[in-house]
């Protein structure tokens, strides 16, 4: 399944060269046409009519205009944990392939905060609209017909917008054009070189405010929960195991830990392993000489009952937002008011 999907990536980001690439390239390029016409009717559907019904309590939505892996779960967990002190606050998710439901409740067990994962947000929002202050859409922005007080749409600046074609073509999930829609972006994995993206952002949308975010690395943790600082694996071997959408992110963090990543291996998103990949882990671990497996916390559930015969590390790093007070500040207002405290 991985090695379709790398396949598939070589052929749309233009690396993959020949006939049989080039009309692959082709026949994916009518397919994101069609589809992105009937994304943009969508869009003026809902721009001109709706939606119409204003909730009780406040809506923020947190998305992207591409696929999986700009941290939209992880700046979830960012505002829930500050607003569970102020106000009743819940997050929605859909709670794609259960992980993310998971890594929810493990990130914010500490706080009074509700994790209600539904495949249908609206008809959720109907029934609990009236229990809490804010609530919080994990991955909302394609959800048109969902009433929202902000928008906040995340970007991964080493992916920036692809090679600016639509699904399958391309990365985006809807025409930059929907950017305009959004009332505060978020640049995440930001360098000195991400400038550009900030112009292609303000190209579509002049007035929200952008912020930028990278992950940093905090400590390892065992899978029953032990803490242990970044120098217990620093310079020493190991295999990184993952099932995420963009391992690229994590593969980069781990390193900046100090750790030598000796080996890598990347399922797909949301992966439930097979006995196959079980012992692919085994065999990869024991060729590399590998000291530990390191995995992200989204994949810890994937390996509480897994006997790999190798010690098992999550990698904990944490979201941080740059200016954070005035970007807390500027979310508040934009949700309560500047005069409310």
């Amino acid at each position: 399944m991985l090695n379709l999907k790398q396949a598939y990536l070589d052929i749309i980001s233009g690396e993959r060269k020949g006939l049989s690439a080039n009309a692959g390239r082709f026949f994916l390029k009518v397919l994101s046409f069609l589809y992105c016409r009937a994304v943009w009717l969508r869009n003026a559907f809902f721009d001109w009519f709706g939606p119409r019904k204003k909730y009780r309590c406040k809506i923020v939505s947190i998305g992207n205009i591409t696929w999986g892996g700009t941290g939209k779960t992880s700046l979830a967990v960012l505002l829930a944990r500050w607003l569970a002190g102020k106000k009743k606050t819940c997050v929605l998710t859909r709670g794609y392939g259960e992980d993310e439901v998971f890594l929810l409740k493990e990130f914010l067990a500490e706080e009074d905060v509700k994790i209600i994962a539904a495949k249908n947000k609206r008809r959720a929002l109907d029934k609990i609209e009236s229990f809490y202050d804010v609530i919080i859409i994990d991955d909302g922005f394609q959800t048109r017909n969902i009433y929202r007080d902000l928008d906040i749409v995340m970007i991964n600046c080493m992916q920036g917008f692809g090679n600016g074609w639509v699904i399958p073509a391309g990365n985006l999930r809807e025409p930059l054009s929907g950017l305009k829609r959004a009332g505060m972006f978020v640049l995440n994995y930001y360098t000195q070189g991400s400038g550009d993206l900030r112009g292609i952002v303000r190209k579509y949308n002049s007035c929200a405010e952008i912020f930028t975010a990278r992950y940093q690395p905090v400590e390892f943790l065992s899978l029953d929960s032990r803490h242990y600082p970044l120098s217990f694996l620093q310079g020493k071997d190991v295999l990184c195991v993952s099932a995420i959408a963009w391992p690229e992110g994590f593969w980069q963090v781990l390193a900046a830990a100090g750790v030598n990543i000796k080996a890598k291996l990347a399922f797909v998103d949301h992966k439930q392993f097979s006995l196959k990949d079980i012992e692919k882990i085994k065999t990869k671990a024991e060729q590399s000489g590998s000291h530990a497996v390191v995995i992200t916390h989204k994949d810890k559930s994937r390996f509480l009952n897994l006997n790999l015969g190798i010690d098992v590390f999550i990698l904990e790093a944490g979201l941080s937002v740059e200016n954070e007070d005035k970007f807390k500040k500027e979310i508040y207002a934009l949700l309560f008011g500047k005069d409310n405290k």
